[in-house]
């Protein structure tokens, strides 16, 4: 089996997310309130500053998942993203080291990219939208589909699995 890590210096990280989006902000509001090793730098894809400083963030495709930026400049997407923001707060690192594990990262690819095909329509029923936030189509990709979330040769996008060197923890 291929040992994943997650890179190191963590510090800090980029994270490319939706702002329309009601559950990547709830997310992101979670994320700032917890005690991290590392600050987060949280930055709306579509801003310009998201691409002044990133100008290949677009090839990412960042509509369809998360995508965290290290200050190594290694870009981390979907599932991975997710086991990275959660590997630099102090309560969760554990959580986040399991997730990037050979054995449980297969899973979390499938339920981040369930989560990120549907996060538009469970943001309206959860959180609704916020005043003068436009209705957003809650189709992702082509036919509806998650490009890219399980990671295989066919997809269109590639997901770095992080790797988390050992004895982090």
């Amino acid at each position: 089996m291929k040992k994943t890590t997650i890179p190191d210096p963590l510090s800090p990280l980029e994270v490319y997310y939706d702002a329309r989006c009601g559950f990547c902000r709830r997310f992101r509001d979670w994320l700032l309130a917890q005690d991290r090793f590392v600050e987060f730098e949280f930055i709306d894809y579509r801003s310009e500053r998201a691409m002044l400083i990133f100008p290949e963030l677009a090839c990412w495709r960042p509509e369809l998942e998360l995508v965290v930026r290290t200050a190594r400049g290694e870009v981390i997407q979907g599932a991975g993203a997710w086991a990275v923001c959660l590997y630099a707060c102090r309560d969760y690192r554990y959580w986040g080291k399991r997730l990037a594990s050979p054995w449980l990262l297969p899973m979390a690819k499938c339920v981040a990219g369930l989560l990120a095909s549907k996060r538009l329509a469970l943001s309206d029923f959860f959180f609704g939208r916020e005043a003068g936030e436009p209705e957003v189509s809650h189709r992702i990709g082509e036919q509806g589909e998650v490009p890219g979330f399980v990671g295989n040769e066919n997809s269109r996008v590639k997901i770095k699995r992080p790797d988390i060197p050992d004895g982090l923890i």
